[in-house]
């Protein structure tokens, strides 16, 4: 859906601009108080002493949310509504913010690698596999996969939102684009 929004937008509104925010989430501010030990080769009088942090530090599981929701408050404080797009049974993007002006309409796309993570584990229990574990399985090289073989589905309808779901992935993770091509090619009689 993102891709086709893009082109509709190129299409419609003209140039597209993007660009990367340096160091993202040094600029989030935490909500609790976080507290970690010394870095090593640190030397103090004890070795119970920690620090409190006053700002947001990488590798925080908690920083990529914070950083969105800090950015959406100053977003929205400008006036850009959030979920602006709705298309039949699809749900909002949380990452799509439109602004009406006189002179036209602001869209704007932000991707952080925890909205797409989470994404990825809701399609994971959205599949049934919350409790499956991770395996490397490099896909075979020149094999032909057949419509005709293997049992075709009862209802297909959780594969293709699975596949089209995947697809969507493929934007920010293009290590999967291969494989999300070749089930997608299922779509018709999975």
């Amino acid at each position: 859906m993102c891709a086709l929004f893009l082109l509709w937008l190129h299409h419609n509104l003209g140039p597209l601009h993007q660009m990367d925010v340096k160091n993202t989430f040094l600029y989030s501010d935490l909500k609790e108080e976080v507290y970690i030990k010394l870095p090593y080769g640190m030397h103090t009088p004890s070795l119970n002493i920690v620090c409190k942090l006053k700002h947001s530090l990488y590798r925080l599981k908690q920083v990529p949310r914070v950083w969105f929701e800090k950015f959406c408050s100053i977003l929205l404080g400008f006036s850009f509504t959030q979920n602006g797009l709705k298309l039949k049974s699809y749900q909002y993007d949380p990452s799509l913010f439109l602004l009406r002006t006189p002179k036209g309409i602001v869209a704007l796309l932000v991707y952080v690698g925890d909205i797409v993570q989470k994404y990825i584990q809701d399609l994971i229990q959205l599949a049934g596999l919350t409790n499956s574990t991770i395996v490397d399985i490099p896909f075979k090289v020149n094999v032909k996969y057949r419509r005709e073989e293997g049992e075709i589905l009862d209802d297909p309808t959780l594969y293709r939102k699975l596949v089209g779901s995947l697809i969507y992935v493929t934007i920010t993770r293009s290590n999967i684009s291969f494989v999300v091509h070749i089930v997608s090619k299922f779509m018709q009689s999975p």
